[in-house]
């Protein structure tokens, strides 16, 4: 059995500010990573996942800040980066020389293999227009694949023996409107990032799993027979993050809520309490 935690959305080095969906605490940084690695400790988990948006700007400062984060925590760990990771033209070198410690052989795109799991780690293009590893926060934003990683991925799913799985900041599914109470889904995915990965789940039977973040919301979907979830920002009130388990042809995640163990004094807003996933999803096996 492989056991991971997946945490996502932490934006090291930001504030209070900006995008959300409960409200934000930078100021509980110490309380939550000493939360985090005693529960690590006391549930015995392989590794750590994190699915981008590590730091809030991707500066070589906010990096280094966020490895020394997860050196306390005890266990190894990896992470795809997220658009916030990447908001300087130069940020994704900053990563390879700074936090390659979050980057398996230093790569942004790379592959993880447990006897249980393969893993593939995506760090994309946020535009066809600008310098490659680059979120222009002045165009859209079109989550692109690098060619080159799309290449590796589909190799390692035609020789794959076991389940496998992406890491990808960018969602694949909404936010659907059965959670939210709202007249429509929202959150759409790009539309071609999607069609990707949905071709690769229909064209091979091993590709179980995407982990996803970005909307700061638990979601879970099982759509064509790959489960795709989002994590919601692990540094926003109650402070959720996932526990995965892959065995055999069994996945099973499970949510925590840091909070239940911390007890800090937060502010939650109760109109969104679907920020948190639907109460039959936060637990989910996949068999």
């Amino acid at each position: 059995m492989t056991r991971f935690v997946y945490v996502a959305d932490t934006h090291i080095g930001g504030g209070k500010d900006g995008y959300r969906q409960q409200e934000r605490y930078p100021e509980y940084l110490d309380e939550l990573f000493a939360g985090l690695h005693a529960w690590i400790e006391e549930h015995q988990v392989d590794f750590l996942l994190h699915g981008g948006d590590i730091t809030n700007e991707g500066t070589r400062e906010q990096i280094e800040t966020a490895v020394h984060r997860f050196d306390g925590l005890g266990l190894p760990y990896y992470a795809c980066l997220g658009n916030h990771d990447l908001f300087y033209t130069d940020s994704h070198q900053h990563w390879q020389d700074s936090g390659a410690r979050f980057l398996a052989g230093g790569r942004l795109n790379f592959k993880l293999e447990t006897p249980d799991l393969l893993l593939y780690s995506f760090s994309l293009h946020w535009d066809s227009r600008t310098p490659p590893y680059y979120w222009n926060i002045n165009l859209p934003q079109t989550p692109l694949p690098d060619i080159e990683a799309m290449a590796e991925f589909e190799a390692l799913l035609q020789t794959a023996d076991r389940p496998v799985a992406a890491l990808i900041h960018a969602p694949l599914n909404s936010i659907p409107a059965r959670q939210t109470g709202l007249a429509e889904d929202i959150h759409i995915p790009n539309a071609d990032l999607r069609a990707y990965f949905m071709d690769k789940a229909l064209r091979f039977p091993h590709f179980k799993l995407v982990l996803a973040a970005h909307s700061h919301v638990n979601t879970l979907d099982t759509g064509s027979g790959l489960l795709t979830l989002t994590s919601a920002s692990f540094t926003e009130a109650p402070f959720d993050f996932r526990l995965v388990e892959v065995g055999g042809e069994k996945i099973s995640i499970n949510t925590i809520s840091l909070n239940d163990h911390l007890c800090l004094d937060v502010d939650y807003d109760l109109s969104k309490v679907w920020v948190q996933g639907m109460a039959e999803e936060r637990q989910r096996c996949l068999c």
